[in-house]
């Protein structure tokens, strides 16, 4: 079968169903995420092959598909259903079990995400960073057991708690060393801080658009870091060049493109 990003790492590897809401509509996909996550599992076969050559003179075919690609990745759910078959979709925010460990909605219509995956190592510097104090001793509330008890109760309390403030206001509560973070949109991304200060946009000299910013490769070699050498080829750019270094003739291109097998 046609092997498509959207077709099969998120909807056969089941993906799509998995982040849908159970009983409503599945909606769309990341695009391309499948097709980088495979090729990026691809290099490091390639890797582990060419290491593997040098050590022992012996060289091999690399397979990595979409499919395994993206049951893999859904790995910590797919082992727990192989032994234990279950389905399992995206829960409503009241469900989850746990209030200190999704989004909530600030005075200006934006999200922020809180990620206590240990909340009592959090809670009473978060109650101080929220100004209430007061939920810190709260019997409901004093332990990760009780809070997942009373999930409904502290997720209505704190729903009302964000509202109170806006995003830009809620930056400046939180300490540093809180496990939170912004929803951020794809503009406010390409503009982060912290992504500015790790080089993960870099500008390259187009020769055709001129100075454009690019992503950076995210493996940063100390010894060899990777650098941007030419463009990305046009359609067909180097279709002839390929095709004499494997031993065609200018006679068998012409044959090849007059039946249009290339371009």
């Amino acid at each position: 079968m046609p092997a498509y990003d959207h077709t099969i790492y998120w909807a056969r590897a089941g993906w799509s169903h998995r982040l849908a809401l159970k009983g409503q509509a599945i909606v769309g996909k990341v695009e391309a995420f499948g097709d980088t996550v495979a090729a990026t599992v691809l290099a490091y076969g390639i890797m582990t092959a060419l290491y593997m050559r040098e050590r022992t003179g012996v060289g091999q075919e690399v397979d990595v598909n979409l499919l395994q690609t993206g049951i893999f990745h859904a790995g910590w759910e797919l082992s727990g259903a192989l032994s234990n078959p279950q389905d399992m979709q995206m829960s409503e925010r009241t469900a989850a079990g746990g209030a200190l460990n999704i989004c909530y909605l600030t005075k200006d219509g934006r999200w922020l995400r809180l990620g206590f995956t240990t909340p009592e190592r959090f809670w009473s510097k978060f109650c101080q960073a929220i100004d209430r104090e007061d939920l810190e001793h709260d019997p409901r509330f004093q332990t990760t057991e009780v809070q997942r008890q009373n999930n409904v109760a502290l997720i209505s309390i704190l729903d009302e708690v964000f509202l109170s403030k806006s995003l830009d206001e809620w930056k400046a509560c939180f300490p540093d060393d809180i496990p939170w973070a912004v929803v951020q949109n794809i503009p406010e991304v390409c503009s982060d801080p912290q992504a500015r200060i790790n080089g993960v946009f870099i500008t390259y000299d187009h020769p055709v658009y001129g100075p454009i910013e690019v992503l950076a490769n995210p493996v940063n070699l100390s010894k060899a870091p990777a650098e941007i050498r030419r463009p990305a080829p046009e359609h067909g750019q180097h279709t002839e060049e390929v095709l004499l270094e494997y031993g065609c003739t200018w006679e068998d291109i012409a044959k090849l493109k007059e039946e249009g097998i290339v371009a």
